[in-house]
């Protein structure tokens, strides 16, 4: 029990700064917050305070100076400068009238079902994190940024371009009680999402409607999974709902410090994910048309737009900031047409999207799909992994009740935060718009007559309450989907039972990961072929498809395995006798939708034959000009590759600082582009640019297996790999994971391990056959 303190101490640690935190900046910025009770305003300031708690770890990060020491000094000044200006802050507001709510008989059962769900997701919380991207990248980026006291400048990984709001506060208490004490973090927004929603409610509305949304959006069965881990989804939906409850109070009394606070929630949730902006551009948009409605002059509504975006970008701006500082790209590791960098290419992004939006093959056929989403997203599951639920299918009665402006209110805030879901068919990014949706349904079932709202209220909740419970699940949909999995881990929540046990029965590839660190030596690079548990590995991890890097990386290893990416075919293009060049491009005649441009080597032949390349020559390639130089390295097996499909923009140029003689080009390209046409103009010393009239002639390399595996190791291993790990099922990027197995020797392989079908492998730094 003893190992619980520092777990407990970490989440509680961060709650309690994040709650004075909120009180300070309420207080500073001169929020009253009168019509609010006691438990809302506390909700309020422990939003406040989480997004401020959350940038000033940002900003430690950035100065490299996040370390459980900042950490505590900056608890010790927030508490200081609590209790010096802040004790009172809450004192005004309105209690919530427990008396009122314990004497009616509905409210304990509401309440006893909250206990009992509330207990279920703290115990797993309090468990060790097995989910699979929390342990990936949520938690697995919180591990490299605390064992670097900041960032340490990720290009490999796609996911640490992304905005990572929550992630700091999973960093502030990670520093104290380690991953437990991050989930209990989440868990604790889940909790603040859960008391926002009853007093907001109750405050327009009754109690009964106020507990009856609570449990329609506590019972969710994907919420008690993401909540009790370290994604980040239930605490975009609490920020997203705060900037709608104070979006409303600001809608009824204007003030500018509400702006404020409003700014601050939604600039959070572009913090804590893309998906985040819509609240975003929705609070915006509402409060540009409120304004301009109420006054019907546009300088006010400026006014208060700048107000609110002011606060906003103060939350948002960092991540942007940070992502020009590293990648050059504002919004990486998405628009990389718009803002091209060495780090992402188009051609993973388009794949990216492509594989969110038809999640598990779902969208696949069309509006077949989208027809039967309600059906997949509530009942199904199995194409979105995941459900929320058949008592949502009753979200349409809302419209029954839609002359109430709070029920459209919520039904629209509802729609605009599902808008992401249509980008990503998972049903966790449905999250944020199930507070507004449990908040519509309840509103509407109020409006019924007489008793029949009563009964039916109490009805559906202990219905969903009933569908829902984790250990009833299984009986109606016995199908794997995202949910929690029997039995109740309480033995290692509490510790009774070792963490290590846990682990090694329920997350994959722990004890590879464990034997990685083991054998790795100070500054290894691991390339692996599958996601690895990154959160309990301090080896640095390249996923073969999470960077433009990672995935030139694998079409290395790929190459020896798949004879269409052999650079075998060489076009040789004669000139017209000996001709003094100053330059040669060459750039594909036809598009291609779905093939990526590459190319080997360009030579250039002499009358004494092959000139060998010099520094002082100039490559420039359109796309992707970074790798171009391996273009003329001499290394006829190294490739450049454009990052886009084909199309008829693209080209590939070397410039001459003086005049050289060329009697011939050539050049090599893999066998799989023998389809595409290309076109050829040269620059000589007495014309400028025009169209090479020759026709090429085709011929073909001789290679073999041994020669491209013992340069593929040899390249791994001048771009810095020293381990790589694979699995010998073959499944996925593992495809050429037999073949490497067969003959480590050939790659220049040295096997350190054997873990199941896993193989662990240090790069030899011995030269190919090639050299």
């Amino acid at each position: 029990m003893t190992l619980l303190i520092p777990v407990i101490a970490g989440a509680t640690l961060t709650v309690l700064s994040s709650a004075a935190l909120g009180a300070l900046v309420t207080r500073a910025v001169g929020f009253s917050g009168g019509a609010l009770s006691r438990a809302e305003r506390l909700s309020l300031d422990f939003g406040v305070g989480a997004a401020s708690l959350s940038t000033i770890v940002f900003l430690l990060c950035a100065l490299q100076a996040a370390h459980p020491a900042s950490f505590a000094l900056v608890a010790a000044c927030i508490f200081a400068a609590y209790w010096r200006w802040a004790r009172d802050a809450s004192s005004s507001a309105e209690p919530l009238e427990a008396s009122v709510w314990i004497r009616d008989w509905r409210c304990w059962v509401y309440l006893a079902i909250a206990f009992a769900y509330g207990g279920v997701y703290f115990i797993y919380a309090l468990a060790p994190e097995i989910t699979s991207d929390a342990v990936a990248y949520h938690l697995g980026l919180v591990r490299r940024y605390y064992n670097h006291q900041g960032f340490p400048g990720i290009t490999t990984n796609i996911y640490a371009f992304l905005p990572q709001g929550a992630e700091m506060l999973y960093l502030f208490a990670y520093s104290i009680g380690s991953h437990s004490a991050a989930k209990l973090v989440h868990f604790a927004l889940t909790v603040a999402t859960v008391v926002t929603l009853v007093a907001f409610t109750a405050r327009y509305s009754t109690r009964r409607a106020a507990l009856l949304a609570a449990v329609l959006y506590l019972c969710t069965p994907v919420i008690g999974m993401d909540a009790a881990s370290t994604y980040n989804d239930c605490a975009l939906a609490f920020f997203g709902f705060l900037t709608f409850s104070t979006l409303v109070d600001w809608q009824r009394e204007p003030s500018r410090p509400a702006l404020i606070l409003i700014g601050i929630f939604a600039g959070f949730c572009f913090a804590i994910k893309y998906t985040g902006g819509v609240a975003l551009a929705g609070a915006g948009l509402t409060i540009f048309v409120c304004t301009l409605r109420r006054g019907r002059e546009l300088r006010p509504a400026l006014t208060n737009c700048l107000w609110f975006g002011f606060a906003a970008a103060a939350l948002a701006l960092p991540w942007v900031i940070k992502n020009i500082w590293v990648t050059g790209n504002p919004f990486a590791p998405l628009f990389n047409d718009w803002f091209p960098n060495p780090y992402v290419t188009s051609v993973w992004e388009d794949f990216y999207r492509d594989s969110l939006r038809h999640y598990m093959g779902f969208g696949r056929d069309g509006w077949t799909d989208y027809l039967t989403a309600p059906l997949e997203v509530t009942i199904w599951g199995q194409k979105v992994q995941g459900i929320i639920g058949p008592i949502y299918l009753l979200f349409p009665l809302a419209l029954l009740a839609w002359r109430s402006t709070l029920v459209r209110a919520a039904t629209l805030a509802a729609t605009l935060a599902a808008l992401p879901w249509l980008a990503n068919a998972g049903v966790r990014f449905l999250i944020p718009a199930l507070p507004f949706a449990a908040l519509a349904m309840a509103l509407s079932l109020e409006r019924l007559p007489g008793r029949a709202a009563l009964r039916t209220g109490i009805a559906i909740g202990l219905l969903h309450a009933l569908l829902s419970w984790p250990w009833i699940i299984p009986i109606w949909h016995p199908d794997w989907i995202w949910r929690l999995h029997p039995p109740l881990p309480w033995e290692y929540a509490l510790r009774l039972k070792p963490e290590s046990e846990y682990l090694e029965r329920w997350l994959p590839l722990y004890n590879v990961a464990r034997r990685i660190d083991q054998v790795a030596r100070p500054g290894d690079r691991l390339l692996a072929l599958e996601q690895l548990p990154e959160a309990y590995m301090d080896t640095e991890v390249l996923v073969c498809y999470q960077g433009a890097l990672n995935e030139r990386l694998f079409a290395t290893l790929a190459t020896p395995a798949d004879q269409s990416r052999w650079p075998s075919q060489r076009l040789r293009i004669p000139l017209d006798g000996e001709q003094q060049l100053l330059g040669f491009r060459v750039s594909p005649a036809n598009s291609h939708e779905k093939m990526e441009w590459s190319l080997s080597e360009i030579v250039f032949r002499g009358a004494d034959g092959k000139l060998q390349p010099k520094e002082n020559w100039r490559i420039e390639a359109t796309p992707f000009p970074w790798d171009a130089r391996r273009i003329i390295d001499a290394d006829p097996l190294s490739s450049w590759y454009s990052g886009e499909a084909f199309h008829p923009n693209m080209a590939v140029e070397i410039q001459f600082p003086a005049p050289i003689s060329v009697t011939a080009v050539e050049i090599l390209y893999p066998r799989a582009q023998s389809i595409v046409e290309l076109e050829f103009y040269l620059r000589t010393a007495t014309k400028d640019w025009a169209v090479l009239a020759s026709e090429p002639v085709l011929g073909e390399v001789s290679l073999d297996e041994a020669t491209l595996q013992g340069w593929a190791g040899a390249e791994l291993r001048r771009r810095g790999i020293t381990l790589l790990l694979i699995d010998t099922a073959g499944q996925g990027h593992n495809f050429i994971a037999p073949m490497i197995a067969k003959s480590p020797d050939a790659w220049g392989l040295e096997e350190l391990f054997r873990e199941g079908t896993s193989r662990l492998y240090r790069v030899s730094a011995s030269p190919d056959p090639s050299d």
